[in-house]
């Protein structure tokens, strides 16, 4: 439709059945369809010309683009940037959040206030000032401990431990408890302090009663002490985390219900409970080769889960809690990575605003994941797009009236499902590119 006017345009159509490149040219179905070029269909089915791109960001390559509450962000050649966002929809560069990360994919979550990303091989923090940080603190090494003459401690085994905490209280996973045997009227040396890591402000020492299983909190050191002895305990609080470990890097970063979700490969791990820089060893979920989707829907108790696509097929894994998930195949074909997005329900016509998710089947299908695990292939029948792509990425825009979901593909092959003795249908979008 290239030359033709906006008033001109306004005489075709309507289209209510939308595109629908599946059956022959001769045989759509009333309302449908078969190419538009440059052409945005409304909800009524008419069409309307659709604006032109303008770049925005001058790059080699640009990619990984996520909206967080503090700024928009994206891998631009290498580095990970922060860009606050005009009325006029231009960008300004407000940060580098860090630099040399590579031109690795970068996933992204809303923790609160702060970001955590991960590309895979790093997983870090971006907080509310656009400033970088590691999403948790290093793991001490564990001090060596030693029976001290000066003290007044009960004859018994003790454990003792070690946590780093920065400036706004956030604490490590502890070290690996070291025992020490005392006889009364002893005390604990401690030698060896590990030197400080990134962010941290303060050493915590952590030390239990005698013959204890429990450790409390002693003291707190400078950053810059070797050593330090206990001669006495009066208990502080308890430490929670004994065994914890740090969060892992992943392809695929997730912020729900109070937990953090990263994915690795075909691994799924999960935070403890509002703690998301730590877990426990065992918040370890295994699928297929390869885990393609992960995306979270539902609220609390309602239909609240998580669908999960290995490289067969796709799961709902039911409940609010991974403690109680049940993993149930919900459909039998995987997700293309990048694909899914989550959205309120109602962005999708639905009745309500619960999170709803949405992706591109490998079978070249749209989905829809509704709460409580029920899938809705969108365009089964009716739209053919390429099969076995690479990768891909979705993102929700409202622009003109209009609310769209706009995917574009890496690598594939037409769909098999396109009517043969017709004309090829293409599909060409001139809204921002995003791999």
């Amino acid at each position: 439709m290239a030359g033709i006017s906006e008033q001109e345009l306004s005489k075709f159509g309507p289209w209510p059945a939308g595109v629908n490149n599946i059956g022959k040219e001769t045989e759509l179905p009333a309302g449908a369809l078969r190419e538009a070029v440059n052409v945005d269909i409304t909800d009524a089915g008419w069409p309307r010309r659709r604006p032109g791109r303008t770049e925005r960001i001058a790059a080699t390559r640009a990619h990984s683009l996520f909206a967080s509450d503090a700024a928009l962000l994206a891998n631009v050649d290498g580095a990970y940037k922060a860009y606050t966002v005009t009325p006029t929809g231009a960008l300004t560069l407000a940060a580098t959040v860090r630099a040399g990360i590579g031109d690795r994919y970068v996933s992204a979550a809303q923790v609160n206030d702060d970001v955590v990303w991960s590309n895979g091989i790093q997983i870090r923090r971006m907080d509310a000032d656009l400033g970088d940080h590691p999403a948790t603190l290093e793991t001490p090494t564990p001090p060596t401990a030693a029976a001290s003459s000066t003290g007044s401690l009960l004859a018994g085994d003790y454990l003792v431990a070690l946590t780093w905490r920065d400036i706004d209280g956030r604490e490590s996973a502890p070290s690996a408890p070291v025992l020490v045997t005392l006889t009364a009227g002893q005390g604990i040396l401690l030698t060896g302090l590990p030197a400080a890591p990134e962010d941290a402000t303060a050493l915590r020492v952590w030390c239990s009663p005698a013959n204890g299983e429990v450790l409390y909190h002693v003291r707190d050191l400078p950053t810059i002490a070797t050593g330090t002895q206990i001669a006495t305990h009066t208990p502080g609080r308890a430490l929670e985390t004994l065994w914890y470990v740090p969060m892992p890097a992943g392809d695929i970063v997730r912020w729900w219900n109070g937990r953090l979700f990263v994915v690795s490969g075909n691994h799924l791990a999960y935070s403890e409970a509002l703690r998301p820089a730590l877990m426990h060893p065992d918040n370890v979920m295994r699928f297929g080769e390869r885990i393609t989707m992960a995306e979270p829907v539902g609220e609390g108790g309602d239909g609240a889960g998580m669908y999960v696509s290995d490289h067969k097929r796709t799961y709902f894994m039911s409940g609010a809690s991974p403690d109680q998930w049940q993993r149930v195949i919900r459909h039998h074909h995987s997700a293309v990575p990048g694909t899914s997005i989550v959205l309120p329900g109602e962005a999708f016509g639905l009745e309500t605003t619960a999170p709803v998710a949405y992706w591109l089947a490998s079978n070249g299908v749209f989905c829809l994941g509704l709460p409580g695990g029920i899938v809705i292939p969108q365009t089964e029948g009716r739209l053919a797009t390429k099969t076995g792509a690479e990768s891909g990425a979705t993102a929700y825009r409202q622009r003109d009236g209009l609310s769209q979901l706009v995917t574009t593909l890496l690598g594939g092959e037409s769909a098999d499902a396109c009517a043969s003795d017709s004309a090829v249908a293409t599909v060409r979008r001139n809204g921002v590119e995003i791999d």
